[in-house]
């Protein structure tokens, strides 16, 4: 089984990503997830048991048998938080494009090849 990170804590993961793993208990277990706002990132850990709340994504990087993230973050951000999630040899799961600009995509691509 997978353990997975949920990045971003806003509307759209309690909307639809948190349920949506929710329904796969069998396949994914959330783990850990993070948000800035340590009251989104509290809400969202405290659906799935024993998942682990983090304002720091260094730390949550970090995270013991952490296997993947899930990034809900807002578009810019994306290059920052898949690129450091890929540095840590972690699975990177994102349906917003990678990052604008198709140099950075291709470097994304070799990064994650490279893993």
């Amino acid at each position: 089984m997978l353990d997975l990170a949920v990045v971003g804590c806003g509307d759209v993961a309690f909307r639809t990503y948190l349920p949506g793993l929710a329904a796969f208990p069998d396949r994914f277990r959330v783990a850990a997830c993070f948000d800035p706002v340590r009251e989104r990132a509290e809400r969202a850990a405290g659906l799935f048991p024993g998942a682990v709340a983090y304002t720091d994504y260094p730390a949550l990087l970090a995270h013991p048998e952490l296997g993947g993230i899930v990034n809900l973050t807002p578009a810019p951000l994306h290059r920052e938080v898949s690129a450091a999630a890929l540095d840590a040899n972690l699975h990177v799961y994102s349906e917003k494009p990678r990052w604008p600009g198709w140099p950075t995509s291709g470097e994304s691509c070799s990064s994650s090849r490279r893993r």
